[in-house]
């Protein structure tokens, strides 16, 4: 099973470098230029947190080089087991999809999460996973609830 999930994440991480060559072809539509600008000025380094008495959670992002990002992120839901872990993953216009590695009760796992990127803030997203649990089946049919927004905070 853990190969399984390093073998997704290897896979995922060769997509995201296909993309990245694609994105860097010297011939893009001015739409697609306006998208890329947006997007980095909307994700910033720094901390994202949803806070309220029974949940925290937080991405702190550490790194975003071009379309790829890096950061660490922490959840505590209430009535669930804490998490942490690292999240390795792309921007595609204001989605950031990617993969998270983190331990809970002693056992490391990957799963794929989602968040779309607004302006001071990022929201998670859900959908319909694989047989695993792991993956999203169609990352075009997440949704996001901004319900729930991670807003930008200072790192504690």
């Amino acid at each position: 099973m853990k190969n399984l999930m390093i073998l997704a994440f290897i896979t995922m991480t060769l997509m995201g470098c296909k993309d990245n060559e694609k994105k860097e072809n010297p011939v893009m539509e001015e739409d697609s230029m306006e998208l890329k600008d947006d997007k980095v000025d909307n994700l910033e380094l720094g901390c994202y947190e949803y806070k309220t008495e029974e949940n925290d959670v937080k991405m702190e992002v550490t790194k975003i080089e071009g379309d790829a990002v890096t950061a660490n992120l922490f959840y505590a839901y209430a009535e669930k087991d804490k998490n942490t872990g690292t999240f390795f993953g792309n921007l595609h216009g204001d989605k950031l999809i990617g993969a998270y590695t983190f331990m809970s009760e002693g056992v490391e796992s990957v799963r794929e999460v989602a968040f779309k990127v607004e302006k001071d803030q990022i929201v998670e997203g859900f959908g319909e996973l694989d047989a695993n649990g792991t993956m999203f089946k169609d990352t075009t049919k997440i949704t996001y609830s901004s319900t729930t927004p991670w807003k930008k905070a200072d790192c504690n």
